[in-house]
């Protein structure tokens, strides 16, 4: 009797996950903090690496861009939305600024790329390839430093954020053009 009841849980469970109704988190355990960090980083490694082949000089990690981006992508998690203006009407220069970030001209050099339902750094970056203004984004010679960061929501779709910026004291400095 309890091997029937175990076999007909376990086949219910498999319905409602294949309909759905069930967590993904149920089938995928969530990322360590260690993990989160390592995709992350793997982004801006290939962005780095597009940039490379471009000529441009790679951005370096920053992680109060990247503590913005996981939070933002943790937002529009959570309340199931995508945008560059959160529902407060916050744009990336606003939450630049509130984390911390202080960058060049109020905000001239901050920027930002979204991308939903990848599950991959690489299946993120073959998307923003193909997308002019993304791509344009990655190859921006006024950007210094970026940060990524990404989330999941309820149906275990992934948002993306990479925030890109500069500000007094990067490399690249807009007012000498270097």
């Amino acid at each position: 009797m309890v091997m029937r009841l175990t076999a007909s849980f376990v086949a219910l469970a498999l319905l409602l996950l294949a309909q759905g109704w069930a967590s993904p988190s149920f089938a995928e355990p969530a990322l360590g903090p260690d993990e989160s960090v390592s995709i992350s980083q793997h982004l801006l490694e290939l962005t780095n690496q597009e940039r490379a082949s471009a000529g441009l000089p790679p951005l370096q990690w920053n992680d109060t861009l990247a503590r913005d981006a996981a939070s933002y992508a943790l937002d529009m998690a959570t309340r199931n939305y995508f945008s560059h203006q959160s529902l407060e009407g916050l744009t990336p220069v606003d939450r630049a600024w509130a984390a911390g970030y202080q960058p060049f001209d109020w905000g001239m050099f901050v920027g930002e790329n979204l991308a939903k339902g990848y599950s991959t750094p690489e299946g993120v970056m073959q998307g923003w390839k193909a997308s002019e203004a993304h791509y344009r984004n990655l190859l921006f010679s006024g950007y210094a430093e970026a940060g990524v960061g990404f989330a999941r929501t309820p149906d275990g779709t992934v948002i993306w954020v990479e925030d890109f910026g500069n500000r007094p004291g990067t490399s690249v400095d807009p007012a000498s053009g270097s």
